[in-house]
């Protein structure tokens, strides 16, 4: 494990706003999205995680709970710190909170060039390809998960990266490498 490394899940709006500021350099910026499109009014009621390197942020996802499903969505990490676990650690985030709330299926519109990703964590295609703001997309959903079954694949998935769970404080932090 790198020391200054770690994965949160936002408990007040000082860390909303990093993630915000994450999705804009990933979405608005690097993919040219309008703004306005990536703010849908769904944060207010979202899971958030935020991922920190030296405390600088670097990565974000979350998590829009609806009943026992979670929608998995906004994940993003900045382009220097792709490939190295980040989104992984991420989505295990949102997705370890969501199961406190009871959730047991998860569901998501992904960039057609990231299906592979979430297909190698679980996820399935389950729809056409669509156009959303201008980027081909297409459903692809998680059900029901074993326990444990989350950590094996995280670690085959990484090969080589570790996971390391623990509580501090009231957060939740992973520890990536």
């Amino acid at each position: 494990m790198k020391p200054g490394r770690e994965v949160i899940v936002c408990r007040n709006e000082s860390e909303i706003a990093d993630c915000l500021q994450v999705r804009r350099g990933v979405f608005t910026v690097e993919q040219g999205i309008d703004a306005a499109e990536d703010l849908d009014g769904k944060d207010s009621r979202a899971v958030h995680a935020l991922a920190r390197v030296d405390g600088k942020p670097v990565g974000t996802a979350r998590v829009v709970i609806e009943g026992k499903t979670g929608r998995v969505g906004r994940v993003a990490v900045l382009r220097q710190w792709r490939k190295q676990g980040i989104d992984v650690a991420l989505i295990e985030a949102v997705k370890k909170e969501a199961r406190k709330r009871r959730v047991t299926e998860y569901i998501l519109d992904a960039q057609i060039s990231a299906t592979g990703f979430y297909e190698k964590i679980g996820y399935v295609k389950t729809g056409r390809e669509f156009m959303e703001v201008g980027i081909p997309h297409i459903k692809m959903q998680k059900k029901g998960e074993l326990n444990g079954f989350e950590e094996q694949s995280f670690a085959q998935t990484q090969q080589g990266t570790t996971q390391d769970t623990r509580a501090e404080q009231g957060e939740s932090k992973t520890a990536f490498c």
